[in-house]
């Protein structure tokens, strides 16, 4: 399924209605999911996933 990338917009190819899915090898913390979720209303591309797992430092 093309989805657009809520945060940049670029259109990319997400699975993640079955198992398989790129996303699936972005380690995230529990704190950094919800933080997702809150911001944003669907699945960022795989270059702003990357980065933000890269690159996120969220306050504890």
């Amino acid at each position: 399924m093309i989805k657009k990338c809520s945060k940049c917009e670029t259109a990319f190819n997400c699975q993640n209605e079955s198992r398989g899915c790129w996303c699936e090898e972005v380690q995230l913390s529990t704190r950094q999911l919800d933080y997702l979720k809150e911001n944003y209303e669907n699945c960022l591309c795989p270059n702003c996933l990357k980065e933000f797992e890269t690159f996120s430092k969220l306050p504890e």
